[in-house]
């Protein structure tokens, strides 16, 4: 087999990174010398942390990003539950799951998540949900999921929704997985006796998640990207702290570069790890 070829570096590429670097340059110019504009870092650096007479304590935009944290955890871990299990119901035999997990799966699909948050929340989210702290206590988990437990209910109803809404996406990439799965591995498992169940729980799911591994973490940081139209609702996510820091100190640029300086450190990450782990058609290791 032949081995793939090195990158190498062409004229072209150096045209390329010339003209980064002066679109680059034009802009820091722009800012610094041309726009009229007083940068305030200093003050909203204090709304991350800040030191007093109790020590060092944690700011709004530092509250801010670890609310957002546990709404992607909560959330995380419930698409992924209900995802799996939707996908699992769309290669179903049974005529009726199929439907029920196509149907939810499309429509969910089409809708922005701004119409989907808000018909959720102010629908269906007060029926499920009730106001309140949820009667979670004041104990060492209910503190590290939920934080504030006085606020729990609009952390949990934002969480709700991510859920629901990224379960669509999840339950189409797990659908396409077990799909992909090889029918003689299939026969294989019924040669050696295996039941329907043990062949799905065995064989079946371990290849097909696999090798929807790297989708599942490009999914998970649009799930982050997702998570900033929360604030909408007045869950007191990174977005929404940083339009509260923008109007405690009256200045708009800097808590909001800030807080996308934040999503990029967690969705750069995320992206590279997706990259790494996508395979070509028909790879060796793709099948295992």
């Amino acid at each position: 087999m032949k081995a793939p070829s090195q990158p190498s570096w062409h004229l072209a590429d150096t045209l390329v990174a010339a003209a980064v670097l002066l679109a680059v340059l034009a802009v820091f110019w722009q800012i610094t010398y041309n726009l009229e504009y007083d940068w305030e870092w200093s003050r909203t650096v204090s709304y991350i942390a800040s030191y007093g007479e109790d020590g060092l304590r944690s700011g709004l935009i530092a509250d801010g990003f670890i609310t957002m944290v546990r709404l992607l955890v909560l959330a995380g871990i419930g698409a992924a539950l209900l995802g799996v299990a939707l996908g699992i119901a769309g290669n179903s035999r049974i005529a009726g799951l199929r439907l029920l997990s196509a149907g939810y799966v499309e429509f969910v699909r089409n809708q922005p998540l701004l119409v989907f948050l808000f018909v959720f929340y102010y629908f269906i989210s007060d029926r499920i949900v009730p106001q309140g702290d949820l009667g979670l206590g004041d104990g060492f988990v209910a503190q590290v999921l939920f934080g504030d437990t006085s606020r729990a209910s609009a952390l949990v109803s934002g969480a709700l929704c991510l859920m629901f809404y990224e379960a669509a996406f999840v339950a189409e990439i797990v659908r396409g997985g077990i799909q992909s799965v090889d029918s003689g591995v299939v026969e294989g498992g019924r040669a050696l006796g295996l039941r329907k169940l043990q062949i799905l729980r065995l064989i079946v799911l371990p290849i097909a998640l696999r090798r929807t591994v790297p989708p599942l973490v490009s999914q998970t940081v649009l799930l982050v990207k997702n998570s900033s139209v929360i604030s909408v609702i007045s869950v007191q996510e990174l977005t929404f702290a940083a339009l509260e820091t923008a109007n405690s100190i009256d200045t708009f640029f800097e808590p909001l570069l800030l807080a996308a300086f934040l999503y990029f450190i967690i969705c750069w990450p995320l992206t590279v790890i997706a990259g790494r782990m996508e395979l070509p058609a028909g790879q060796p290791g793709l099948a295992r």
